[in-house]
């Protein structure tokens, strides 16, 4: 099998082995680590511990050998860009769009009663984390194979089936946080699906993996920290 046949079927295995041992980690894995330590610790085991090595280091590592393959070389994706704008206006669309959204259902903004600091390092190490698999590795793999003939329009094909498929990953824990119907049911899915699609479009504007995963973070920061 040539290469190029054999790239796309590097990208679907690879997803699907990451979904099957993320599922076992959250399904069966979380339950007797979360019996045993503080809701911090867990944190820090799963989001930081868990993802280092099940997430971050095959992503980059696969990024690496095939940069030549990537939308965005690898030694590329981490580098500071000029492209703040962007970032600031998801940014300040996100922190309105979450206190506002605060506001109307309790009254007020405050922070939720179980914020900690080390909330703020864990999300952005998750963001990162994350981004790098799903940015950085899968959509940036699967954007030049998509076939458009013109390298400046987004590829649209690439980043949904990247979003179904990060839809797809959060399914475990919701299932193991007993909320996987009320997310199906109340269009939480929606949002997931979308905020995917638009970290893909920060990345393929910018070019730079910093600036979408420091927005992951920051949705996640504030979605959880403030009292809802």
């Amino acid at each position: 099998m040539s290469e190029n046949k054999r790239f796309p079927l590097i990208l679907a295995v690879y997803y699907v082995l990451l979904f099957t041992v993320w599922a076992i980690v959250e399904l069966f894995v979380r339950a007797p680590i979360e019996s045993a330590v503080s809701s911090t610790t867990l944190d820090i085991i799963t989001e930081c511990g868990f993802k280092t090595v099940l997430w971050f280091i095959p992503a980059f590592l696969l990024i690496r050998r095939y940069s030549g393959r990537m939308l965005v070389p690898h030694d590329e994706m981490f580098r500071l860009r000029k492209n703040w704008g962007i970032f600031a206006a998801v940014f300040a669309f996100f922190t309105v769009y979450i206190l506002l959204g605060a506001y109307r259902l309790t009254g007020h903004i405050a922070l939720a009663e179980d914020f900690s600091a080390v909330r703020i390092f864990t999300f952005l190490f998750t963001g990162f984390c994350e981004e790098i698999v799903f940015r950085g590795w899968l959509f940036n793999g699967s954007a030049r194979l998509s076939g458009q003939g013109n390298p400046d329009s987004f590829p649209w094909a690439a980043a949904i089936i990247n979003a179904l498929m990060f839809l797809a990953v959060h399914f475990p824990i919701w299932l193991h946080n007993g909320v996987f119907a009320a997310n199906m049911l109340s269009g939480g899915f929606v949002s997931v699906t979308m905020l995917s699609i638009l970290f893909s479009w920060t990345f393929f504007r910018t070019r730079s993996l910093i600036i979408p995963a420091l927005l992951h973070w920051w949705w996640d920061l504030l979605l959880t920290s403030i009292d809802r």
